[in-house]
């Protein structure tokens, strides 16, 4: 794949369309979506929720009709195609998969095939570790050891008790130590060893492109949560020629993408906004209203009546008339759909300015798909 090429077609795709990704869409009222934007959504509105699902998850353009959204939507299908590392997954002992979710062992099972194949590792440094259940699952059966970094105290002391309970066999193999890794601040060991493998299983925020900096000789990292970024990407010399500056709703749209994966997903997605995007518009043509927070409701109060939704949550607004708006909810929920293609496009620039980075460097790094993305969406990896 060239790294480069991609990159360059990404940012020019997304630089001509940053009018949709730069805001949410529901920010938009009361005003139309500008041009081409308003007459592609207005072609969305017919779509059922299930045809919504093909569209926004499969990018299915057969309800279509058109030219430039068909070539829009293409576009992006063809931007967003990562090649999968056809890894399986390793099975591994009850022990080791105790109390994990499926998508958690998933993810550490395919992570496990990965580490497996690799020549002449003998340490590992994982970064983010938690209570360490990868680390465990990477040792065992191995002389590897595993050096767990993580700056939740209490994680590491749950890790320990897991190893002395049911994994004691590990207790040489396994070495917890406090740490936060920042901006410029460096590990409390040498890392950069031919011996040593570098691991981030979806580091939260900048995490993963303070990992990048430090130009580990071998790596396995997954970045998620980047909304929690502010200036850790354009990091390549390549971006910044010309560096994308996203807001804070495009990094979001990223850190969610491929979230919705079932007509139920997009079901209860919509509920959600049926009832909140009237509060939002009521505020907005009403802005002398106070209107105090909504706080959190349950899945139910979704299914509910939009009168007690109010009164449970709204209190303030109560003595006034705020209506469904149907109409205007489907506008902005379908502009969002539209929006969401995007998101992943958005999340591959800030992997790729990653990779680019450590190629400058003269690090051979790769990015692949690892994880099926119905179990776990934030599945790019980039590996040296």
């Amino acid at each position: 794949m060239d790294y480069e090429k991609r990159f360059e077609q990404i940012r020019e795709h997304l630089k001509a369309h940053e009018y949709l990704h730069s805001m949410e869409m529901m920010d938009r009222y009361p005003h139309s979506l500008q041009e081409p934007y308003d007459e592609w959504v207005k072609e969305l509105l017919p779509l059922t929720l299930d045809e919504l699902l093909d569209f926004e998850r499969d990018f299915d353009t057969s309800k279509l009709k058109s030219p430039e959204l068909i070539d829009f939507v293409l576009k992006c299908k063809e931007l967003s195609i990562i090649p999968f590392k056809k890894e399986y997954e390793t099975k591994l002992s009850q022990n080791l998969t105790r109390k994990l979710t499926p998508k958690k062992q998933h993810e550490i099972q395919t992570i496990k095939t990965y580490v497996n194949n690799l020549k002449d590792i003998k340490n590992i440094i994982d970064i983010g570790s938690g209570a360490g259940h990868l680390s465990c699952a990477l040792v065992a059966d191995t002389k590897i050891e595993s050096y767990c970094l993580d700056m939740n105290s209490e994680f590491q002391e749950q890790g320990k008790k897991k190893i002395n309970l049911w994994l004691p066999g590990l207790k040489d193999q396994i070495h917890f130590i406090p740490h936060k890794l920042e901006a410029d601040k460096v590990y409390p060991f040498e890392i950069n060893s031919n011996s040593t493998l570098t691991i981030g299983l979806h580091c939260c925020g900048p995490l993963s492109t303070y990992i990048v900096k430090t130009k580990p000789k071998n790596l396995i990292n997954f970045g998620c949560c980047y909304h929690k970024m502010t200036d850790e990407y354009n990091i390549s010399k390549i971006a910044n020629d010309s560096p994308l500056e996203f807001t804070n709703h495009a990094l979001t749209m990223a850190a969610k993408c491929l979230g919705t994966n079932t007509v139920e997903d997009l079901t209860t997605k919509y509920a959600v906004k049926r009832f909140r995007y009237p509060i939002h518009f009521f505020q907005v043509d009403n802005s002398n209203i106070k209107v105090t927070a909504l706080g959190n409701a349950k899945a139910s109060d979704y299914q509910g009546d939009f009168k007690h939704y109010i009164e449970k949550y709204c209190p303030d607004l109560k003595a006034h008339d705020v209506s469904l708006k149907e109409d205007q909810v489907n506008y902005y929920f379908k502009a969002g759909s539209l929006r969401a293609l995007l998101g992943r496009l958005i999340e591959i620039y800030i992997v790729l300015d990653r990779v680019l980075y450590l190629k400058e460097n003269n690090l051979e790094a790769q990015a692949f798909q690892f994880f099926d993305p119905k179990l776990s969406p934030r599945n790019l990896g980039i590996t040296i």
